[in-house]
């Protein structure tokens, strides 16, 4: 978001409008739940930059799998590694796959077919269990940072003074962030709380 002004206004705006809904109460389901593009932003930076970038799977039996090029024969009881970010930038699944594209989860897409290709949880029996504490947890600490905060690639050249710079990985940007100039809701405390209920 801290690179594409455009979506993290978006977001933004989104995120303002849930806690001028929440009031000064916590952010609660059924506020999460209007969040839809909030969750499409955390599903596209999940799809590029997954927290667990492959899994694997033990085989029960032999399988073939038939490829572009030959059967591939997979032999009983081996591993099967598969790498959840080259499937996210696999240009035949999704339409310019580097690129951070939000709206690209608009369209109406079968619950098979989304499952079957957006993996940082994994997919089927074995699926992460946190899926969806992790999704809620994820969309309420945005709705919180960027009610409040803007976000800056390091590499932008602002003029202001900085509130903070995150730490980055190796070969990743960092990213500063600000202070809203306009915040029009009461209810944005300095220090934003989380909690979860149901």
């Amino acid at each position: 978001l801290s690179k594409d002004r455009q979506c993290q206004e978006k977001a933004a705006e989104e995120a303002r409008n849930i806690m001028k809904v929440a009031g000064d109460g916590p952010i609660l389901k059924e506020h999460i739940d209007k969040c839809i593009y909030l969750k499409h932003c955390i599903y596209e930076a999940l799809r590029l930059h997954a927290t667990i970038p492959f899994s694997a799977r033990k085989m029960k039996s032999n399988y073939s799998v038939q490829t572009r090029y030959k059967t591939v024969d997979i032999p009983g009881k081996s591993y099967l590694v598969y790498f959840k970010t080259a499937v996210g930038l696999n240009e035949e699944i999704f339409k310019d796959a580097a690129s951070f594209q939000p709206d690209r989860y608009d369209e109406d897409q079968s619950r098979a077919t989304k499952h079957s290709t957006f993996l940082p949880f994994g997919t089927g029996p074995r699926q992460c269990w946190g899926q969806i504490i992790a999704e809620l947890q994820m969309i309420q600490v945005l709705v919180h940072l960027l009610a409040r905060l803007e976000f800056f690639s390091e590499k932008d050249k602002i003029e202001r003074t900085v509130a903070a710079v995150s730490v980055a990985a190796p070969g990743v940007d960092a990213v500063k962030y600000f202070p809203r100039d306009t915040l029009d809701c009461n209810s944005c405390k300095p220090y934003p709380y989380i909690r979860l209920r149901h």
